[in-house]
């Protein structure tokens, strides 16, 4: 099995609203083709 991230809400709401640096973006472009796990934790 290869390299599995978790990411961020809050970086996922950036991403769609494409409002991440370029490099972010370029990353985050890779990372959804391998089906990231998203936490959805709001408060702790």
């Amino acid at each position: 099995m290869g390299v599995q991230y978790l990411i961020d809400s809050n970086a996922v709401i950036d991403y769609l609203r494409s409002s991440l640096p370029a490099s972010g973006m370029a990353f985050m472009n890779g990372v959804v083709n391998d089906i990231p796990k998203v936490s959805i934790i709001a408060k702790i």
